[in-house]
């Protein structure tokens, strides 16, 4: 249902200071919920860098969780530097399966660039079973790409 609703309508609906309102598709109102939602998070980090030179996706050290059953919102970033004029690729992976709309690109086409330092992140929602993991993997097209500080962030929303 689009639109907000007035506060004349909230108090219609039957909230509360501090409920939760749900909109209930069965009977098309909008009403407190019984389910309160919390929102919970999970992280793993580095500080310290790590290269590839794998042509096939490699997982990017450091860069694994195992949340638990669930839907979350997926969230990397990095800096990257590659050592000559090819491309690196990162995508991120649910219980051994690539996103495939999560994987992006870094293409070095200039000499003058070479090692210079750029940002990269990549996000996807992504649902897993007890016990699969999520995680970042990464490849090149040749020679030897870096990453430095690098954070995996997961944010349950389902």
């Amino acid at each position: 249902m689009a639109g907000k609703l007035h506060p004349k309508q909230l108090a219609q609906a039957g909230a509360t200071n501090g409920q939760v309102l749900g909109y209930n598709t069965t009977s098309n109102q909008w009403g407190p919920t019984t389910n309160s939602a919390s929102i919970s998070s999970s992280s793993a980090s580095a500080t310290g860098s790590t290269t590839t030179a794998s042509a096939s996706d490699a997982q990017i050290d450091s860069m694994t969780l195992t949340p638990g059953a669930g839907t979350y919102l997926v969230m990397f970033s990095t800096s990257v530097a590659h050592s000559a004029t090819q491309s690196l690729y990162v995508s991120i992976y649910a219980n051994g399966s690539k996103v495939n709309e999560s994987e992006c690109r870094l293409t070095v086409t200039d000499m003058k660039v070479q090692a210079s330092v750029f940002p990269l992140s990549t996000q996807a929602v992504v649902t897993v079973a007890a016990g699969q993991v999520i995680e970042v993997k990464w490849r090149t097209t040749g020679a030897t790409a870096t990453a430095y500080q690098r954070i995996l962030t997961l944010l349950k929303i389902g």
